[in-house]
C-alpha cells in the first residue's frame, strides 16, 4: 500500500486524495476503492496475497510412503491442493488483465460505452 501511495505522490496526485489513501491503509477494500477512484488501472491490480509456509519435508506421497500419520498426509495434500488452486486463480486473473490491457485504457466518460477510444 505504501508503494501505491508513493507512486501516486510521484504522479502529482493532490494531498487530500493521498490523505484518504493513508487513512484507508488498515482496510484493504476501502483502500482499493480509493485507489480505483484515482487510477482504475492501479486500483484494479491490487490484491491480497495469502502468506504461505513451505513444508520442509518431501511431497505428501513421500510422507505417506514414509509412514507418517494420516492426519499429516491429509493436511499436506489439502495444502498442496489449495496452493494449486491459488496458482490457477492467479494465472486466470493475470490472463484476464492481459486480455483487457492489450487494448489500452478506454474512455469511461458517461455515455461513452461502445465508443471507447483506444
Amino acid at each position: 500500500m505504501d508503494g501505491v501511495i508513493a507512486r501516486f505522490e510521484a504522479d502529482g496526485v493532490d494531498t487530500e486524495s493521498l490523505q484518504y489513501l493513508r487513512e484507508a491503509r488498515g482496510n484493504f477494500s476501502k483502500f482499493k476503492t480509493e485507489a480505483k477512484q484515482l487510477d482504475a488501472r492501479v486500483g484494479s491490480r491490487l490484491q491480497i496475497t495469502r502468506a504461505r509456509w513451505r513444508w520442509p519435508g518431501g511431497s505428501a506421497a513421500a510422507e505417506f510412503r514414509a509412514g507418517s500419520s494420516a492426519d499429516l498426509v491429509q493436511g499436506l495434500a489439502a495444502a498442496a491442493h489449495q496452493g494449486r488452486e491459488l496458482i490457477l486463480e492467479l494465472a486466470m486473473h493475470g490472463a484476464w488483465q492481459d486480455a483487457f490491457d492489450r487494448y489500452g485504457r478506454r474512455d469511461r466518460a458517461p455515455g461513452a460505452w461502445g465508443r471507447g477510444r483506444v
